[in-house]
């Protein structure tokens, strides 16, 4: 017989120390983001963020959940974002993934969203007949450097035997791009921009943000900063650990950073709050908080970085970065239309009633943590 286990905020410090959490041969939630989850200021310890499948004894599924808070209308609303569901091998296609979603609307009372999904995982959100489409952020995908080895063999694992060709054609061709991009690297120059790397939120941060979200469907504030850069989710490692070869979502990896990039003029005037997010040889920008006047700043800035660190992938769905990008010059060999898609139960969306005068930002929901 198949049962559901709720797990509460206030209980997850002591499932991740229990001996049935270390036994599990696949655990539901990493170390780091149980402790993140305990620490949300937007969370409290009563939230139902953990839903464990179990056929009599035995484990055979998971869905995880992050609490948030919604504006609509100035009031706010309490509500989670569904996030990290596995199945196990042996009970796919048998309506376990129906269950647990079926489970957490229940105990969300309808107040659910998703974002940052597989695609292939619509067809089972779909099926519950609950969920519509809530925003489809219009996004560019930008490539600097040739990573051929890497994505054809994720795409086609059988190209494994000739990595090596791959790799030597990468090598050579990313050698002619990097003369190319020195020049990009000149032209990008911001020493007279003053920038500066915030570790927290100072007051002024906090009131450039707080101005500029108000808008937002889910507005932000500096304790909701301070708090993701004070519990990751991903530690930055040179090896794989334990927990990771556990847990099917990112948990370490050799290249992790989250970078707050404070943009002022030459009058300390405060121009931009970036958020920047590395992973791996990724570059993604989850928060972007800047009026249209000042986007040659930020492009220079945000330029920068992608050359300074020599990510080899660039993706924003931040529409003025989208905007500068289709129209303006840019240091990418290749560009691609992306698009960051989220659902909404049907009951939660009824309750808003223009959701055209919302804004919803890529970082929204987990996607802020990878």
């Amino acid at each position: 017989m198949i049962v559901i286990k709720d797990i509460k905020t206030s209980e997850l410090e002591e499932f991740i120390n229990s001996d049935e959490f270390k036994k599990l041969e696949h655990i539901p939630i990493s170390r780091l983001r149980a402790i993140s989850n305990i620490h949300n200021p937007r969370g409290n310890k009563d939230d139902k963020l953990l839903f464990l499948a179990y056929d009599d004894d035995m484990f055979i599924g998971y869905l995880g959940a992050i609490s948030d808070n919604l504006n609509i209308d100035n009031k706010t609303h309490k509500v989670a974002w569904l996030s990290c569901m596995w199945i196990d091998n042996n009970y796919r296609r048998q309506g376990i993934a129906l269950k647990l979603l079926n489970h957490a609307y229940d105990i969300w009372e309808t107040n659910l969203l998703i974002t940052n999904y597989i695609p292939s995982s619509r067809k089972t959100f779909e099926k519950t007949g609950k969920y519509t489409e809530l925003k489809s952020l219009p996004g560019v995908r930008g490539y600097l450097r040739f990573n051929l080895a890497e994505i054809m063999i994720l795409k086609r694992p059988g190209l494994g035997c000739i990595k090596w060709l791959l790799l030597l054609f990468d090598l050579i061709a990313n050698v002619i791009i990097g003369i190319r991009l020195v020049f990009w690297r000149m032209a990008m120059n911001i020493t007279r921009i003053k920038i500066e790397y915030l570790n927290e939120l100072d007051s002024e941060t906090d009131e450039f943000i707080r101005q500029r979200s108000k808008d937002n469907l889910s507005p932000k504030d500096k304790s909701f900063f301070d708090w993701i850069k004070k519990y990751p989710w991903v530690l930055n490692t040179p090896f794989e650990d334990y927990t990771s070869r556990r847990y099917e979502f990112s948990a370490v990896d050799k290249n992790f950073d989250q970078l707050y990039i404070k943009v002022m003029n030459n009058e300390n005037k405060m121009l931009a709050f970036l958020m920047l997010t590395v992973h791996g040889t990724h570059l993604k920008t989850p928060y972007l908080f800047f009026d249209k006047e000042y986007n040659r700043e930020v492009r220079k800035v945000i330029y920068a970085h992608l050359l300074k660190l020599k990510v080899r992938t660039f993706t924003s769905f931040h529409p003025q970065m989208v905007e500068i990008i289709w129209s303006k010059r840019n240091p990418f060999i290749l560009t691609r239309k992306m698009y960051h898609r989220s659902l909404i139960t049907k009951e939660l969306l009824a309750k808003i009633k223009n959701l055209d005068k919302y804004i919803l930002m890529e970082g929204d929901g987990d996607c802020a943590f990878v």
